[in-house]
């Protein structure tokens, strides 16, 4: 798949108008934990940013998820000569600034997209070195932007992108009336104008397209230990041809758990009061098995 394709099929960075007055320049001129959410004693809660770079798509989903427990968003540094450039070097990066929080007592990794495969990298260092993890949680992650199904499940990903195909229009019109198709069209020319991409710095812009660049060479390998994907029930039509968004073969045991919604608004709205409710229930009957 050409980067073109793969940017078009996300939302809009839409992070500077929602952080207001505080820009997205402010944001990632550093690396660091931030808390989200500092109350709660139950074991922390870690976010990993998304392709973005940002934290702030996930600002309605910790403000649903109560004070009983922490929540905390790891973010990158937008410029730095040492830059991680692979999913693995990122979640070691990350791993290194969490060493002053408590490790060992269980935490609950989370990531939205791109943030879910260096959250699954980050679970397999800690459990590596026999840390506890009492969560691995993908959010609508793919384990490759370009997965493709194996051909023994050709017949069964057809059917699903068929599945996918109404519910696909159906958003389409719903966010862009009649014009669906000009919009659609003007994408497909302009990927930047559907990511957002004018809008962000040169510094931004080039940190989310080297994000894309590790994502694609990123190739997962197989990781023992529980893992819940969240997928929104309406995919892009690029990645809706595999059920398990790639990650059956990757991960054991794997639940899959389907949301009313499409990517980009799984995190906002009428569409995070589901998410956050499951969430809740799952870090809670997690904590107790750790």
């Amino acid at each position: 798949m050409t980067e073109s394709a793969l940017l078009e099929s996300f939302p809009p960075l839409d992070a500077t108008r929602a952080l207001g007055a505080l820009t997205v320049r402010k944001i990632i001129d550093f690396e660091s934990i931030v808390p989200l959410q500092p109350h709660g004693e139950r074991p922390p809660l870690y976010l990993v940013h998304s392709l973005a770079g940002t934290l702030v798509e996930s600002h309605e989903l910790v403000s649903q998820l109560g004070t009983d427990r922490p929540v905390y968003g790891i973010q990158p540094a937008a410029v730095a000569p040492d830059r991680p450039t692979t999913v693995e070097a990122m979640a070691q990066r990350y791993l290194e600034a969490l060493q002053h929080h408590a490790l060992d007592r269980p935490v609950h990794l989370a990531g939205w997209g791109f943030g879910g495969a260096i959250a699954c990298e980050m679970a397999r260092a800690l459990r590596a070195s026999r840390r506890p993890v009492a969560s691995l949680v993908l959010i609508d992650t793919w384990a490759r932007p370009t997965t493709l199904p194996r051909p023994t499940a050709l017949v069964r990903s057809a059917l699903h992108f068929l599945r996918n195909l109404p519910t696909w229009l159906l958003a389409e019109l719903h966010d862009h009336g009649l014009r669906w198709p000009i919009e659609l069209g003007a994408n497909l020319v302009s990927p930047r104008r559907r990511l957002g991409l004018r809008n962000l710095t040169g510094e931004h812009r080039q940190l989310v397209r080297s994000h894309l660049s590790a994502w694609r060479r990123y190739r997962p390998r197989p990781l023992e230990g529980r893992a819940i994907l969240f997928r929104a029930r309406t995919a892009p039509l690029a990645y809706g041809v595999t059920p398990d968004a790639g990650w059956r073969s990757v991960i054991n045991p794997l639940e899959i758990r389907t949301l009313p919604g499409r990517h980009g608004a799984l995190l906002r709205g009428e569409f995070v009061r589901p998410l956050a409710i499951q969430l809740r229930t799952l870090l809670s009957q997690n904590d107790r098995r750790s």
